[in-house]
């Protein structure tokens, strides 16, 4: 799918919480952008083992970068969940015990 696209075609996704009533969070984060730059520099945490980094496109959808030069758009975080076992070959579980261990030490670090 091209970019304009899928922006175009792009929803949100029930993991976009920010804006909706009953949200929580810190003022710094309270905004859907602000939403989405922090859980793009979590991800780019969880991935730098793996040499894969993503970018928040537009706010509508994210592109995965590998360190050999593949970059594949996707539009939800199941989405981007697919392609990086699709690039790396490996399943990967976001609600790994470890994986989430590595993460909040990096937020707290």
């Amino acid at each position: 799918m091209c970019g304009l696209c899928g922006a175009l075609a792009g929803g949100r996704h029930w993991s976009d919480g920010a804006g909706r009533e009953g949200f929580e969070a810190s003022d710094k984060y309270r905004t859907r952008r602000g939403e989405r730059r922090r859980r793009t520099a979590l991800i780019n945490r969880l991935l730098a083992p793996q040499g894969l980094t993503i970018e928040d496109w537009a706010g509508t959808s994210y592109v995965l970068h590998s360190k050999r030069g593949a970059v594949a758009e996707v539009l939800t975080l199941p989405d981007l969940w697919l392609a990086i076992e699709r690039e790396t070959g490996e399943a990967i579980d976001p609600l790994d015990p470890g994986l989430l261990a590595s993460a909040r030490r990096g937020l707290n670090g």
